[in-house]
């Protein structure tokens, strides 16, 4: 749908990562774009900035692939583990990866500060430990 609203080819075989910053680039040229607004409010949740949050998140997959080109994804079969990624949000306790990602997001805007237990896990899931201390 957003291919064809926008007017857009994705080229092929590109890597995940190549991927990630081609789609963050025309998230960011077509930001005004009715299409693109209405795609990102779907996945709003209650800590996130609107659309610059989304581009944050996406920059989060982006730049965890640069540092890990192969990150180790995992499911949050502990308990505990499930319940600080939530703290973060909803969608961070889907996996390792988006966890990282919606951590990433966060610490950008939080002047890159969080609970230790969260800096924690953003390290076990792959997270770049050079944004936190």
């Amino acid at each position: 749908m957003l291919k064809k609203e926008l007017g857009i080819s994705i080229p092929q075989n590109l890597t995940e990562s190549e991927y990630e910053i081609f789609m963050t680039k025309i998230l960011l040229e077509h930001k005004n774009n009715p299409t693109i607004k209405s795609f990102i409010q779907k996945f709003h949740h209650s800590r996130a900035i609107g659309f610059d949050r989304t581009i944050l998140h996406e920059a989060g997959h982006a730049y965890q692939y640069r540092m890990t080109p192969y990150p180790e994804n995992f499911k949050f079969d502990n308990k505990d583990e499930w319940k600080i990624a939530r703290n973060v949000s909803r969608y961070a306790t889907h996996d390792s990866e988006e966890f990282a990602a919606e951590e990433f997001a966060d610490l950008v805007t939080n002047n890159f500060t969080s609970p230790q237990n969260i800096k924690d896990l953003y390290k076990k899931c792959g997270g770049y430990s050079e944004f936190i201390s």
